[in-house]
C-alpha cells in the first residue's frame, strides 16, 4: 500500500484553542499531510514536514483585496472563500492526494465540490459547535448537512454522544466513525492537597457552553463557610469576561476570583500544577453551542494529576469518570456543582492522591495521541483501500 498523502483542509489554521488538532496531525504515522486553509494565522503550530498549501500572488491579491474592501459583506466572503476551494481543487490533482479530511462540518460542506473534482475518499470530523450550533443558527445547513452526509464518504465524532447525535439527525450510522482525540503522554506524579484548602483554575474560552457562570455562582453559595477557596479563570477576555467580572463583584466573591491573560500551549502542563482542581461546568448554550464531543484540557489537566469538577455534557463522562477521577453533576445545576467543590475542598491529602492518581492513569490507558492517531491513520488505511478496490472493480 503507497504512503498516504491527507489534504486537511480548515477554515483558519490554526487558533491556539485548537492545539488538538496539531497534536492529532502531528502524530499520524505513514502519512504525508497537507494543510490547506482559508487563512493561516501567525502562531506556533508550523511544522517543517506539513505541506502547507499556498494561493498563488495573483489570487492574494485578490483575496486581501476583497478583505479589506468586503469584510462584512456575505457576498464578498463567498468570494473569498472560492479561492481557496479552487486552490484545493488544483492541490489534489497536483500532490497526488490520497484523502482529503475537511475540520469541521463547515468546512467540509464549503469544499464538497472536491467530490466533483476528484474520485478520492472524503471525511469531515464535526467537533463541538457544529453539531446542533450551526444548523440552529443557520437553518440553511439542515439541507446542507443532508448533503453532506449523503455525498461524504465518512463522518468522524470525538465519541457516542456526537455519533448518536449525527445519526439522529441523519447521518447513515454505517458512515459515521468514533475516533477519540487525545494528549501527548509526559510522566507526571500523584498530586497531594492540604484538606480544608482548594486552588480551583478553568482554562477555556470565555463563551457561555464552559459554564463560568455556574462555577462563579457555585462557589458564591459556599466561600463563607469555606473561605480556604480561589478560582482562577485563564483565557482571552472578550465582552462575555466583563459580564463574569461584574457577577463576582454582585457576589461579593471577586477578591477570590482572577481573570488571568491566556497561556502559551507550551506552558499548560506548568500551570496546571499550581492548582489542586481543575473545573469546567460544560452546558448547551441558549444557541445549542455545546461541546459536542469534550474538552480536551480535562484530559490536560488529569495528566497533570488535576481531578476535575464538570457536567454529564455531551462526551465529558468518557473522558472523566465520575467519582474516580474526577466529580460530575447535571448541566447548570449549581447547587450540585458546589457540593462537589464542597468534597474536595474536604479531602484528605490521601484520598484527593488516589483521584490524582486515577486521574493520570485514566489519560495514559485511554487518550494517548500517539495511540489515538495510530487509529485515525488506519481509519485512512481502511477506506483508501475500500475505496480503492470498488474503482478497480
Amino acid at each position: 500500500m503507497p504512503r498516504l498523502r491527507v489534504l486537511h483542509i480548515f477554515d483558519e489554521y490554526l487558533p491556539n484553542t485548537e492545539n488538538w488538532a496539531y497534536n492529532l496531525i502531528n502524530n499520524l504515522p505513514e502519512v504525508d499531510n497537507y494543510i490547506g486553509a482559508n487563512r493561516y494565522l501567525d502562531n506556533s503550530f508550523f511544522n517543517p514536514q506539513f505541506h502547507f498549501l499556498k494561493i498563488n500572488p495573483f489570487k492574494q491579491k485578490i483575496k486581501l483585496f476583497l478583505n479589506w474592501v468586503f469584510l462584512k459583506n456575505p457576498k464578498a466572503r463567498i468570494k473569498l472563500n472560492q479561492i481557496s476551494k479552487n486552490s484545493f481543487v488544483s492541490a489534489c490533482s497536483d500532490n497526488d492526494i490520497s484523502i482529503v479530511h475537511c475540520h469541521f462540518a463547515n468546512v467540509g460542506y464549503a469544499n464538497i465540490n472536491l467530490l466533483r473534482s476528484h474520485n478520492i475518499p472524503y471525511i469531515v470530523s464535526f467537533y463541538g459547535w457544529d453539531y446542533e450550533k450551526l444548523p440552529n443558527t443557520n437553518p440553511q445547513y439542515k439541507k446542507h448537512y443532508q448533503e453532506l452526509f449523503q455525498k461524504a464518504s465518512l463522518i468522524i465524532c470525538e465519541g457516542l454522544y456526537g455519533a448518536q447525535t449525527l445519526i439522529k439527525i441523519g447521518c447513515p450510522k454505517e458512515k459515521v466513525c468514533v475516533s477519540s482525540l487525545g494528549v501527548k503522554i509526559e510522566l507526571f506524579e500523584p498530586k497531594t492537597k492540604k484538606s480544608q484548602s482548594l486552588k480551583l483554575v478553568q482554562i477555556a474560552s470565555y463563551t457561555e457552553k464552559k459554564g463560568h457562570i455556574y462555577s462563579i455562582q457555585a462557589l458564591a453559595r459556599i466561600i463563607n463557610k469555606h473561605p480556604n477557596i480561589t478560582l482562577d479563570f485563564i483565557g482571552n477576555n472578550n465582552d462575555y469576561t466583563d459580564q463574569l467580572k461584574r457577577l463576582t463583584t454582585e457576589l461579593n466573591i471577586a477578591h477570590k476570583v482572577k481573570f488571568l491573560d491566556p497561556i502559551n500551549p507550551n506552558k499548560l502542563s506548568e500551570t496546571l500544577q499550581k492548582y489542586d482542581v481543575f473545573i469546567h461546568p460544560s452546558c448547551h448554550a441558549y444557541d445549542l453551542d455545546c461541546e459536542g464531543g469534550a474538552p480536551i484540557v480535562l484530559l490536560d489537566a488529569q495528566l497533570c494529576g488535576l481531578p476535575v469538577i464538570s457536567t454529564y455534557h455531551c462526551d465529558i463522562p468518557s473522558e472523566v469518570i465520575n467519582e474516580k477521577t474526577g466529580l460530575l453533576s447535571p448541566e447548570k445545576d449549581v447547587e450540585a456543582i458546589a457540593r462537589n467543590i464542597e468534597k474536595f475542598y474536604h479531602l484528605d491529602s490521601k484520598k484527593y492522591t488516589e483521584y490524582s492518581s486515577r486521574a493520570i492513569k485514566h489519560v495514559i490507558n485511554h487518550f494517548d495521541i500517539s495511540k489515538n492517531a495510530k487509529n485515525l491513520q488506519s481509519i485512512y488505511s481502511e477506506l483508501y483501500l475500500t475505496h480503492k478496490s470498488k474503482i478497480d472493480k
